[in-house]
């Protein structure tokens, strides 16, 4: 016999649609493979909602302090099977800072990665090309000083747009967003910086 009517859907299917088993004579499994994953999904939902539920009100042991505690001694954690952390917040903290504490530069060089990326859309070597179009300098006064004890020049990009127009330092970044990169007050100001000095202004 090569076809076989799952108990759940009620439909005649190959016997390869079936899971094997050897309790069953036949050797395979009651519920079709489509229907099992539907019911396996299902319970595992119920009983995490279940799990949740419970630990909402019983106390829990962290495994790290070996003390039993109160659920809002503990984080939540929606992926967690009850729906909290393993460790309390004191131990997650702890040895949250203690990461980073041993993981800094890496901890540090991760959020530059994601800070280009997210804001930017630009990869690391993306950045590596653009400085290296400037010459290692900013873009505007030439400076090889990031300023404000940064060790990366600034990506200045359209704030209409989101274009990236190139990699500044500090003081010209800063310049440009307190004359809201408007080239028509750059010119005024270039316009007051190159007039002659007049006796009626003072």
């Amino acid at each position: 016999m090569s076809i076989k009517i799952c108990r759940v859907c009620k439909i005649p299917k190959q016997l390869s649609a079936f899971n094997k088993v050897t309790v069953n004579k036949d050797g395979y499994c009651n519920r079709c493979r489509e229907c099992g994953k539907k019911y396996t999904t299902e319970y595992h939902k119920q009983q995490k909602q279940k799990n949740k539920a419970l630990s909402s009100v019983l106390p829990k042991k962290c495994p790290k302090c070996n003390v039993i505690k109160l659920p809002e001694h503990f984080y939540k954690n929606s992926c967690s099977n009850t729906g909290l952390t393993s460790y309390c917040k004191i131990c997650s903290s702890t040895r949250g800072k203690k990461w980073e504490k041993a993981n800094k530069e890496k901890n540090k060089q991760r959020g530059r990665v994601d800070n280009l990326k997210r804001n930017y859309g630009l990869t690391i070597e993306d950045y590596e090309k653009m400085l290296n179009k400037q010459n290692n300098v900013c873009w505007i006064c030439k400076t090889n000083n990031p300023g404000k004890n940064r060790s990366y020049f600034t990506v200045d990009h359209c704030h209409a747009t989101g274009v990236v127009r190139g990699l500044l330092c500090a003081k010209c970044n800063c310049a440009l967003g307190l004359l809201n990169d408007d080239p028509v007050l750059f010119s005024v100001a270039k316009q007051y910086l190159e007039k002659q000095y007049d006796p009626d202004l003072v």
